[in-house]
């Protein structure tokens, strides 16, 4: 007869408790965040801009992004960098 053995419980692993940021690692990860325009970024604003979703959808399918589009994903980008 073979003794069923029962698996290892996972082990509980405690939270270092977060420490605050400090100001020269907030401002480094500031700059990190202006990020360029790419098609991966506007799949992001997507979620947020009906001109970004046309966009990528003209992008997916292979159809031209009209002008209009352009125009308000010029001002897109221009209220997010303000």
């Amino acid at each position: 007869m073979s003794l069923s053995r029962k698996p290892n419980p996972p082990r509980k692993r405690r939270h270092k408790a977060r420490r605050p940021l400090s100001k020269d690692r907030r401002q480094r990860l500031q700059r990190h965040s202006e990020v360029p325009v790419t098609f991966h970024n506007l799949r992001t604003l997507a979620l947020t801009s009906g001109a970004a979703r046309r966009i990528c959808y003209a992008h997916d399918h292979g159809l031209p992004a009209d002008a209009q589009y352009l125009n308000d994903l010029t001002e897109i980008f221009e209220s997010f960098s303000h």
